[in-house]
C-alpha cells in the first residue's frame, strides 16, 4: 500500500473521530479586600492576589437538574494570597443556569476545593478547609446553560457581580479577595484536532513525494526515448 494511501486512511480516521474536550486555564489577578481578625498576623487588606486555576471540559455532569451542573474532580487552583500559598487538585466545579437568588435570577460559576484537597499552611493554629473561586451574574445572560462555560465566558471579568476568590479556615475564619482580571492562560488542544493535522501533514507529504516520483519517472522516459530515437 502507498504512503499516499495510508495519509488518506489516517486522514479519513481521525476527521470523523470525536473531538475530546478541553483542560482550559486561567490567571487571576486581585487584592484581599477582607481579613477576619483571628487571620491578620499573615493577610492584610490591599495585598495582591495572584492565582492559576484550570478546569477540564471532558467531565460529565454529575447532577440531573438542567439548570445546575455539578462537575466533582474537574477542577485545580495554586494561589497565593500576598506571601501566602495555598492550592491543590481534584476540587469541583459548579455551574448554575438561571438560578433562583431571591426574586432574582442569576448565572453562576464556582469551582472550589475543600479540606480533602487544600494543602496550605495553618495559621493562628487554624487550617485552611475550603477555596472557593466564585463568578455571578445577577442579570443571568452570561451562560447559556449549565454546561462548563468555554474561555470566553470567563474571560470578561466584568460581566461578573463581586467576583471573589475566598479562603476559608477552621472556626469560620476567611480571608476575601476580590478578583479584578480573569486572563487566558492555555486551552489545551482536543486530541482529535492534534491528529487530523497530522493526517493533514501526512496526507501533504505523500502528495508532494508523489508529484516528486512522477516527475523523476516522466524525466526518465523521456531520456531513455531521446536515446532511442537516435540509435534508431
Amino acid at each position: 500500500m502507498t504512503k499516499q494511501l495510508w495519509a488518506l486512511i489516517m486522514f479519513v480516521a481521525v476527521a470523523f473521530a470525536p473531538a475530546r474536550a478541553a483542560v482550559i486555564t486561567f490567571q487571576v489577578t486581585g487584592a484581599i479586600n477582607e481579613v477576619d481578625p483571628a487571620l491578620a498576623s499573615v493577610f492584610t487588606p490591599g495585598t495582591p492576589l495572584s492565582a492559576i486555576f484550570s478546569y477540564n471540559t471532558s467531565v460529565t455532569d454529575a447532577f440531573a437538574d438542567p439548570g445546575l451542573g455539578d462537575y466533582p474532580g474537574s477542577f485545580s487552583i495554586n494561589a497565593l494570597f500576598g506571601s501566602y500559598a495555598v492550592g491543590g487538585t481534584g476540587g469541583g466545579v459548579s455551574v448554575a443556569n438561571d438560578e433562583s437568588f431571591g426574586p432574582l435570577l442569576s448565572d453562576r460559576f464556582t469551582g472550589f476545593l475543600t479540606d480533602a484537597e487544600i494543602s496550605g499552611a495553618a495559621v493562628g493554629g487554624l487550617l485552611p478547609v475550603r477555596l472557593e473561586l466564585s463568578l455571578q451574574d445577577f442579570d443571568a445572560t452570561v451562560f447559556a446553560s449549565d454546561q462548563l462555560p468555554a474561555a470566553s465566558q470567563l474571560a470578561n471579568v466584568s460581566a461578573f457581580e463581586d467576583p471573589s476568590l475566598v479562603l476559608f479556615f477552621q472556626d469560620f475564619a476567611i480571608v476575601n479577595a476580590n478578583i479584578t482580571a480573569l486572563q487566558i492562560q492555555q486551552i489545551s488542544e482536543p486530541y482529535s484536532v492534534s491528529l487530523l493535522a497530522c493526517g493533514l501533514i501526512a496526507f501533504a507529504c505523500a502528495r508532494r513525494q508523489q508529484r516528486v516520483a512522477d516527475r523523476l519517472c516522466s524525466g526518465r522516459i523521456a531520456r531513455h526515448g531521446s536515446r532511442f530515437s537516435r540509435s534508431s
